[in-house]
């Protein structure tokens, strides 16, 4: 997903491949799994989904599919404004509020 993002065709490989390597460790990800399996491993921790349907550059429902993958506890939200990565600058007001109402759950 980061290899294809528009932002990262910008970037310098190295820089691209930092990203990466954070979000591996980061998420304690192995790299010899695909997203399906190891959210299958992550039983315990909450995670928040937010994708927008306005998305031109990854379908929202890839992170449909994986958030009925996951069994731990979840929370989605679909909004239908932001194009790609850009979900708080369509709507900031409601994304800090899926966010703060997410994290005071978490606590």
């Amino acid at each position: 997903l980061i290899k294809e993002a528009k932002e990262a065709k910008s970037m310098p490989e190295w820089a691209v491949n930092n990203m990466i390597n954070l979000t591996m460790n980061r998420g304690n990800f192995d790299d010899k799994q695909n997203a399906g399996t190891e959210l299958k491993r992550a039983k315990d921790t909450p995670l928040l989904f937010i994708h927008s349907k306005a998305d031109t550059n990854t379908p929202y429902t890839q992170s449909q599919e994986l958030a009925e993958i996951y069994q731990g506890p979840d929370t989605t939200w679909y909004p239908d404004k932001g194009e790609h990565a850009l979900v708080w600058n369509a709507d900031n007001a409601a994304y800090e509020k899926q966010v703060s109402s997410f994290l005071a759950t978490t606590q």
